[in-house]
């Protein structure tokens, strides 16, 4: 495979993915937190309540992934970034 590929790129595929698993381990902590100080009465919390507390949590949480990827340049945030904008019809 890495013959007919040209080398399979593994140095920057594992700098991805470290970078990546930073990013990730932001998310993870938000969703602990959430799960530690908000989530702690699930069975008692009302449904609007709980609404929205998960979709906060998503909202952090996202923005704590997006964040860390931005810190750390992770070039697939970019890709992902133009493509939603190209459908968006933003980049023109």
């Amino acid at each position: 495979m890495r013959r007919h590929l040209k080398g399979l790129e593994s140095r920057r595929m594992l700098a991805m993915l470290a970078k990546t698993s930073i990013a990730a381990a932001a998310l993870v902590a938000v969703c602990a937190a959430s799960r530690h100080w908000l989530l702690t009465d699930w069975a008692t919390q009302s449904f609007p309540t709980k609404l929205a507390f998960l979709f906060g949590t998503i909202a952090v949480g996202g923005v704590a992934f997006t964040g860390c990827g931005v810190l750390l340049h992770i070039e697939e945030l970019k890709l992902l970034q133009s493509a939603v904008m190209r459908r968006l019809g933003g980049a023109r």
